[in-house]
């Protein structure tokens, strides 16, 4: 690429608040990452963008370099060093300091795995979403994290955990016209359903998965008591403490159905499982991986009393996976069919979807 064809590319424009040098950073790395400035392309000199001072450019070149994405050669011009990015998968998810839990972690562990599955790029976004004005500021963040990438054609397709916590950041994505499959673990279509009809009705889409003999797995009495303790007392010290014991309580609980398991013959094991809580579930898949045992096909239902918030944001979601035993590669599974069928993504509601 020659000096003049590089400078047409770089036609900058100064357009937001942001300190002119960010924003020149900023240009020049959209460019990079969209594959007009390729690798080894020379960049203008610093004193060569209108309107923009040579320190303010040197700025923003010393930052991309900083980066890996350009080198500063003395005298014979600064040029682009980092290979052209491939598109990546993106999962937004709660703020890992104060809202994420267990279950929000192993979502990230699995996004990762993914990435390196396919070949392709994980990026795991955090979102504050937890109190009113850490909603409100959710969107703000998203688009500093997420447009650049966006701009430049470089995202696969977007997973949004708890989708009922982000309406706006949903309706945020819906314009940029990428596949969006979101995570739940709200089943609406069941609400209202006690433990025994929610139960039935899980089995009966564990059939539909070719499960033949199914368990159904309600949670012992001292998760009651851990809740009765949770609504009971009202300082957050207690609070914390019940559903600490809860949580721990849940994964040992979990661990020993699964040592039964790992003692049963393999032909009475059960292929399928119905969980009424996700750290029983947790605890069961970590012992029967010790053992080295397949964990049979699972799901979980949860009675979901503030279903309106949650069918509120499905909108702008093309599919809505719950709970299963490999989350993370359905999603991308669904994603990569979005995108075979080159069509625009519609809005599709699945209650239960399973892995092969």
């Amino acid at each position: 690429m020659s000096q003049s064809d590089t400078q047409s590319v770089l036609a900058f424009e100064p357009q937001s608040n942001l300190p002119l040098n960010q924003q020149v950073a900023s240009f020049i790395r959209q460019k990079i990452q969209s594959g007009s400035l390729p690798q080894g392309a020379t960049l203008p000199a610093s004193n060569s963008f209108d309107g923009v001072s040579h320190v303010t450019v040197l700025k923003a070149y010393q930052q991309l370099e900083k980066e890996g994405l350009i080198e500063i050669r003395r005298s014979r011009g600064s040029r682009v060093i980092a290979p052209v990015p491939v598109q990546q998968y993106v999962l937004i998810t709660m703020n890992a300091d104060h809202h994420a839990t267990l279950y929000e972690n192993q979502i990230m562990a699995s996004a990762y795995d993914v990435a390196r599955f396919e070949g392709q790029t994980a990026r795991v976004i955090y979102l504050p979403t937890g109190r009113i004005e850490d909603k409100e500021l959710a969107g703000v963040h998203l688009a500093h994290a997420l447009e650049p990438l966006l701009a430049a054609n470089l995202v696969r397709g977007v997973i949004v955990n708890h989708p009922g916590t982000m309406p706006g950041v949903l309706d945020w994505l819906s314009q940029w016209k990428i596949p969006v499959v979101g995570l739940s673990k709200q089943a609406p279509n069941h609400v209202g359903l006690n433990h025994r009809q929610a139960g039935i009705k899980a089995v009966e889409h564990l059939k539909k998965a070719s499960c033949q003999k199914i368990q159904v797995q309600y949670p012992p009495e001292y998760v009651t008591h851990a809740r009765y303790l949770a609504k009971k007392h009202t300082d957050i010290k207690s609070i914390t403490y019940a559903k600490h014991a809860r949580t721990l309580g849940m994964i040992q609980y979990g661990r020993e159905l699964g040592r039964q398991l790992a003692q049963m013959p393999a032909n009475k094991r059960p292929d399928g499982m119905v969980f009424f809580d996700d750290m029983l579930m947790l605890g069961l898949r970590i012992e029967l991986a010790e053992h080295s045992i397949k964990v049979p096909q699972a799901i979980r239902m949860v009675l979901c009393s503030h279903h309106n918030q949650i069918l509120d944001a499905f909108d702008n979601i093309d599919l809505l996976l719950f709970e299963t035993d490999n989350i993370i590669h359905q999603a991308v599974d669904v994603i990569e069919s979005i995108i075979s069928t080159r069509k625009e993504p519609q809005t599709r509601l699945v209650d239960f979807h399973f892995a092969d």
